[in-house]
Order: structure tokens, then sequence, then C-alpha cells
């Protein structure tokens, strides 16, 4: 829960797939629970094919197969997964 509050501080734009493979590109956590984040697509996201389009969304946590930075990141990726423990 922690690096989830940090990336919606920093107000970070991630690729997330979450709840049973849905994938959400372009997004920004906007707030955090115990079980799960809120989504919406950043303001300065891509539209792209595959870009995430809907609204404000919920993930659950537990369902979280795959969290990168948008902008493909080697040093963003790395962090997460040594914050996963990965």
């Amino acid at each position: 829960m922690k690096l989830c509050e940090r990336l919606m501080n920093e107000g970070v734009e991630l690729n997330i797939t979450g709840n049973d493979g849905v994938h959400y590109n372009g997004v920004r956590i906007t707030e955090v629970y115990d079980d799960f984040i809120a989504v919406e697509p950043s303001n300065t996201a891509m539209r792209q094919a595959g870009q995430f389009r809907g609204g404000h969304t919920y993930v659950n946590i537990a369902t979280i197969t795959r969290l990168e930075h948008a902008g493909q990141s080697d040093r963003v990726q790395d962090s997460i997964r040594r914050s996963l423990g990965r």
C-alpha cells in the first residue's frame, strides 16, 4: 500500500493489469484503500490502441499482475519490482 500511495502522490502515469486481466494503460492512481486503488486516465496520456478510455474505476490490489511506468523506464520498473520484492 505504501508503494501505491507513493505512486499516487508523485502522479506517476502507469500501465496496470488487474481485475482478471483488464489492461489500464496510461492511468494515474487517484485513491488508495486497504484492498483496492482507484485509477483514472491521465490528462497527458497518449490516445493509442489499447489505451484505457474509461473513467474513474477501481482495481483490486490482490489482482494486479502488471504495474509499470507508462514510459517504460527501466529505473522505475526496477524500483517497483524491488518494492514488491521480486
